[in-house]
């Protein structure tokens, strides 16, 4: 089985004191960024390809291609959630359409040549107003001369003036801050926030032209994070429905990331690692890691440790690799909490968590990054973790890490065997303990725990042997109940590698021989189903 360090290495920007690649704005786009293919071509090689991703996309390049009455996307998601990074993606792929083969798109739309990318971001703030931006990326300002000066909404025909005839993606990101900053600016009787929402329900009005045929906008939608400003965005939709008879179709909502899914960790796969080794090879021995896991799993439940049932981890460690499975269920209890912002949020969690991993050494000696793989008494580290739920400050200093004065610090230098399982544990409780909703799930059981904390090399048998423990019941849950036979080479496995324990067979035990021959291997006790 091998370790993480020989299967995968970390990408640059791991072990970058920054975290400015998690952070993308639409106006590096305006300003040329990616018009050189190369840096396209980077930005999807470090990028995982959603199923949101691949719905935008169809939606849009059949807009494009005039074959869609679907001229509106709505991107829902939270703060964080990948809105940003779908954009971008999207807005590449109009804008170079070499690319579009070799992401998922096939020859469909390949004829249909480069397509103009207008974007507006409502971090910027535009002296001419989103139109006066919008005229000028396509290079047609003085079209809309009248409107820009005025700051005047364009109304649907001059919309379509300006669009007529081409083929375009327009992306709208942001809008909310934009919106709030816009309600100071005063325009005649009203304000820049009514006039924009003015001009937006023309321009979605102006969609169901058939000018506009070949017209893609994607908006996205900041509902929990700009109040006020949704609002605004809400009115402008609001107004879309009152236009519906003249547009005939509505806004198609699209979810970039699929938190419920396994995409949260396809994502942390290609944006924190590349592949040191052949994909054939890469993929046997993940299969290898899995199965290490499954029976290490498979041992604790015959201690009756854990009641996680080793398919469910095989398939776990296939679908979530180099992360442990468990991961994914201690997370969603806290992504929604105001500080983790989702997808981003994640992703800058196990980014210092992954440079941790390597700069240690564990990367050297474990196959997967499991829930406890994090030194908290890393000063980054620590702020980190407080920063997504500051109330637990005390309790981590307190308990967890406080270079060697914590209390699960002091019990495993009590112990004296050189682990770490009582730290180890405590930051497993806490990674189940951040979120701040009210009424969440917070704390895991004792078999839950045990169940996370399997791993391969970690005999528990052995580990409560050191820790104190002189009897043990082992009950072999392959055999158990089927009075077919016990498990013979297993207890006296168990015999020869941890001497000094009573332990008692339990099992499939089916006969006089069976009980006689473990009494002759030593062990303690037997129990009978029948």
């Amino acid at each position: 089985m091998k370790p993480l360090a020989q299967m995968l290495k970390p990408r640059d920007s791991v072990f970058a004191d920054t975290n400015q690649e998690d952070v993308l704005n639409l106006t590096d786009f305006a300003k040329g960024k990616y018009d050189d293919a190369k840096e396209a071509e980077r930005f999807f090689a470090e990028n995982f390809t959603t199923q949101g991703m691949r719905m935008l996309w169809d939606i849009v390049f059949s807009r494009c291609a005039g074959t869609s009455d679907t001229g509106l996307v709505k991107l829902t998601q939270a703060m964080g959630g990948g809105k940003t990074h779908c954009m971008i993606a999207t807005g590449l792929l109009a804008k170079h359409p070499e690319l579009r083969g070799q992401n998922g798109l096939g020859t469909a739309y390949q004829n249909l040549g480069e397509i103009e990318v207008v974007t507006i971001s409502g971090r910027e703030n535009y002296e001419y107003g989103i139109w006066g931006s919008i005229s000028e990326q396509l290079g047609a300002f003085d079209l809309f001369q009248e409107y820009n000066k005025n700051l005047k909404a364009p109304g649907e025909a001059a919309w379509v003036n300006l669009f007529k005839g081409r083929r375009v993606l327009l992306l709208l990101d942001e809008l909310p801050p934009y919106l709030d900053y816009a309600r100071a600016e005063k325009v005649g009787n009203a304000d820049l926030a009514v006039v924009t929402t003015r001009a937006l329900s023309n321009l979605f009005s102006a969609l169901g032209t058939k000018e506009l045929a070949q017209v893609s906008i994607v908006i996205s939608d900041l509902d929990a994070a700009y109040e006020n400003g949704s609002e605004m965005i809400r009115g402008a939709f609001a107004q879309l429905d009152n236009l519906k008879s003249e547009v005939d179709r509505q806004a198609r909502d699209v979810q970039p990331v699929k938190h419920n899914s396994d995409e949260v960790y396809d994502i942390m796969r290609v944006r924190l690692f590349e592949r040191r080794i052949s994909p054939d090879t890469y993929v046997q021995d993940k299969n290898d890691i899995a199965i290490a896991y499954k029976e290490a799993v498979a041992k604790a439940r015959k201690l009756n440790l854990t009641n996680y049932a080793e398919t469910l981890v095989y398939q776990g460690v296939l679908d979530s690799y180099p992360f442990h499975p468990g991961l994914k269920a201690l997370y969603e209890r806290f992504k929604e909490n105001d500080s983790v912002r989702q997808t981003r949020g994640l992703l800058k969690l196990m980014r210092q968590i992954v440079r941790q991993f390597f700069e240690s050494g564990l990367a050297d000696q474990k196959s997967l990054i499991n829930v406890y793989d994090f030194d908290l008494n890393h000063e980054r580290m620590f702020t980190m973790i407080r920063n997504i739920n500051p109330t637990l400050e005390n309790a981590i200093s307190h308990d967890i890490a406080n270079k060697g004065r914590s209390v699960a610090e002091a019990i495993d230098k009590e112990r004296g065997d050189g682990e770490d399982d009582a730290a180890r544990m405590a930051k497993m409780l806490l990674v189940s303990s951040l979120s701040t909703a009210l009424q969440s799930t917070r704390g895991l059981s004792e078999q839950d725990a045990c169940g996370y904390a399997a791993e391969p090399g970690v005999d528990f048998c052995k580990r409560l042997a050191d820790a104190g423990c002189t009897a043990i019941i082992y009950t072999d849950i392959a055999c158990d109940g089927a009075m077919k036979g016990t498990n013979l080479g297993l207890y006296r496995q168990l015999a020869e590698e941890v001497p000094g324990v009573a332990f008692t067979a339990s099992g499939g035990i089916s006969s006089e021989a069976e009980l006689l021959e473990l009494k002759k291997m030593g062990t303690a006790a037997a129990i009978l189903g029948k």
